[in-house]
């Protein structure tokens, strides 16, 4: 049985999308807790952060692709 996901045995879960997306958000809200943190560790960490994103992006847009796949074929 999923834990977060939907699925027939947990429909109240949630889309691999939302989930995605709080995890996105989670990650800018905390970044911007760093902008202003000159130690070059924390420049490092904000890189690593802005590459995590764009990762999280990409996955958010598959994860939508696949729930655009199984809406069309229901």
């Amino acid at each position: 049985m999923t834990v977060l996901l939907r699925s027939a045995a947990n429909p109240g879960g949630s889309t691999t999308e939302q989930i995605l997306k709080t995890v996105r958000a989670d990650v800018i809200e905390r970044m911007q807790g760093y902008a202003a943190d000159p130690r070059p560790e924390i420049a490092r960490i904000l890189a690593h952060n802005i590459r995590i994103l764009g990762l999280l992006t990409e996955a958010i847009e598959l994860a939508e692709a696949n729930t655009k796949i199984l809406s069309s074929s229901e």
